[in-house]
């Protein structure tokens, strides 16, 4: 299947995300979350959701607290998706 223009960029994008990534597992404590896996570094954090569809936040994307907040959830296991749909969803890189 041919995809035209942003699509086909924003997919491959996706696709590359997906394998090259070393993502840890979201530890899911409260058993509903729609985080499936999470990549933290110095000013980002990548999270990979159940639809396997991975969101790139960075410092300039959503904000050094934001993104710092995300960093401890993630490492907890609780909370991020909540956060996420809340305060961070459409913050992530574009």
């Amino acid at each position: 299947m041919f995809l035209h223009g942003q699509s086909a960029v924003n997919s491959k994008i996706l696709n590359l995300e997906r394998r090259e990534s070393k993502m840890t597992t979201y530890r899911n404590t409260g058993g509903n979350s729609g985080v499936s896996a999470f990549e933290c570094g110095s000013d980002y954090i990548k999270v990979r959701f159940l639809t396997g569809d991975v969101y790139h936040y960075t410092y300039q994307s959503a904000g050094r607290s934001n993104i710092e907040h995300m960093k401890v959830l993630a490492e907890n296991g609780s909370g991020l998706n909540t956060f996420i749909n809340t305060t961070a969803r459409s913050l992530y890189v574009k």
